[in-house]
This record gives structure tokens, sequence and C-alpha cells, in this order.
């Protein structure tokens, strides 16, 4: 949000003070040029004019191409994290996986990829890795966090350590909308960029809001004394790539990327950068979800 709306006030400053100028130009032309003709004058304010043109432009390419650039600097540090993962399950051939070596390793990919959103947006990031567990109880499935980046885990910690609130998927927004998209096979991402405001409206729901609290006032309270340590989300699914097996039977997790700005992605790109790490998880979630039923770990 601060990196958009840096731009676009830049770029307003810049249309504003130079209509400033112009139009001084026009009315006090010839108290300041005297010795200039009338000729003269029409040239230099047409030559204003096109001054005006280019920095709008200029801005206009920096705001709509300067984020693409960012996304060349992040390949090194995403790059890092597929390593960390892809380690991971290279040493183990025989299918069983340590499952205090898998959270490290996904750890190691959470903060590779928070880094990288954190360069893209220009914003204060998170990622979490949430992998589906079945609560018998219950009869539906739940979220447990089996990974954060850094930055999440010191902003969350005491909220993880105290929150006995299993996030179930019928009771979250995001969770629903993107089985309910994997089943009709529509995009299946959940991206929102105001949550105060969808909060506001009554369409997001988020079982966090039992730990954190929540407000029942109008949008500007919301705004001013938001619970909620994220007011961006962006959540893909992690599930198989391919279409024929992209069900809501074979959906292992998902990950989730936070940002505490408003406005802060976009689905040009992000969504599919996210697309593609959450992809790249699919085998390594296959193999802690078999440890996990075949009773050698536990999650919880």
């Amino acid at each position: 949000m601060r990196g958009i709306f840096g731009a676009v006030g830049n770029l307003v400053l810049t249309v504003v003070g130079f209509a400033s100028g112009v139009i001084a130009l026009g009315l006090f032309g010839n108290d300041v040029f005297g010795w200039m003709d009338d000729q003269g004058l029409y040239a230099l304010f047409l030559l204003s004019i096109l001054l005006l043109l280019l920095l709008i432009n200029a801005a206009y390419v920096q705001l709509t191409w300067g984020r693409d650039r960012k996304y060349a600097k992040t390949l090194k540090v995403l790059n890092a994290g597929f390593a960390s993962v892809h380690n991971e399950l290279d040493k183990n051939h025989d299918g069983v996986i340590d499952l205090e070596d898998a959270r490290i390793a996904c750890e190691a990919m959470c903060n590779n990829l928070s880094r990288a959103f954190q360069v893209i947006t220009g914003t204060m990031c998170s990622a979490t890795v949430k992998i589906l567990l079945w609560d018998e109880d219950e009869g539906d499935m739940y979220a447990h966090a089996l990974a954060r980046d850094e930055v999440g885990k010191r902003v969350r910690a005491m909220n993880d350590k105290l929150d006995r609130v299993k996030h179930y998927v019928k009771k979250n927004t995001c969770f629903t909308e993107l089985i309910k998209c994997i089943e009709t096979t529509k995009e299946d991402y959940f991206l929102r960029n105001n949550l105060p405001r969808e909060n506001a409206k009554k369409t997001y729901r988020n079982t966090s809001f039992d730990t954190y609290g929540e407000i029942d006032k109008g949008i500007f309270v919301r705004l001013r004394r938001w619970p909620l340590p994220y007011k961006s989300t962006l959540v893909v699914p992690i599930a198989p790539n391919s279409p024929q097996e992209r069900t809501e039977n074979n959906l292992l997790g998902f990950l989730c990327i936070d940002s505490e700005s408003r406005y802060a992605f976009s689905k040009d790109y992000d969504v599919d950068l996210a697309t593609g790490v959450a992809d790249s998880l699919y085998n390594f979630l296959n193999a802690i979800h078999k440890e996990v039923e075949s009773g050698r770990a536990n999650l919880t």
C-alpha cells in the first residue's frame, strides 16, 4: 500500500506542481518575460505542457513497471527456499520424513517467501504453511500452522502459544471459498486487500478473531483498532498441479501470505508466484501427511 500510494502521491504532486506553473505562466508570463513576444510565450507554454506529459509518463512507467522489476530481485531468495524443501525430500528416498527436519525446512521456505513479498510489496509480510487435519468429533477439517516465517513467529508467538482454537475450514471464509473454487475449477486463490472493510460488510469470517478479538463497529473504528496482525491476505491451496487431480480430496493445506498494510497484493503476478511455491510444497506436505496418518508423527 505504501509503495502504490507513494508512487501515486508523487504523480499527483508532479501534476499539481506543473499545472500551477503552467497556469502562472499563462497569467503572468507577460510580466515575467516582457521581452518575449506572444509567439515565444506560446512556445514556452507548449514546451511546459510537453514536459509535464513526459513527467506523467515517467511516473506511470515507474508505477506500472517498477513492481515488475522487483520480481527479478526475489529469484535468488526464492531459490534458496526451494532448495531447503527439496534437499529435505531428497535425503528421504524411502518416503519417511523426519517431522522436525521437515518443519525447519518449511520455515526456511516461509522466511524466504516473506522476504520476497516484502521486496515486492514494500510492506511487512508474513508467510505461513498450514496443513489440513481431520477432527473426528467436529466432522470437519481444520488448518494447523505447520510453519511460519521468523517475523510471523515473533509477532504471533504469544497468540500461537495461547491459541486453543482449531481453525475449521467451514468457519473461515478463505478456506471455504478456495474449496468452492477447486470444486468448480475456477481460479483457486483467495485475495483480499482490505480485510477491515470485508469484515465490516460481514463477508469475511476468521476463527483468529476468537484469539485476537473482534470489533463490531463501523469501518473507521475497525481501521483504527483492527485486531488481526494483517489487513491484506493472499491464500492459495496446496494441491496437485494437474487439473484432473486438483480436487478437494487431494487438498493437503494452504499457503497463506499476509501483509500488515491494505492493498499490498496484486492479482497479476503475486497469485502466480504464490501458486508456484504452493505447487512445490505438495510432495513435501504429502510426505508429512503419510507420517501423521501412519501414527509415526503427531502435529498437535
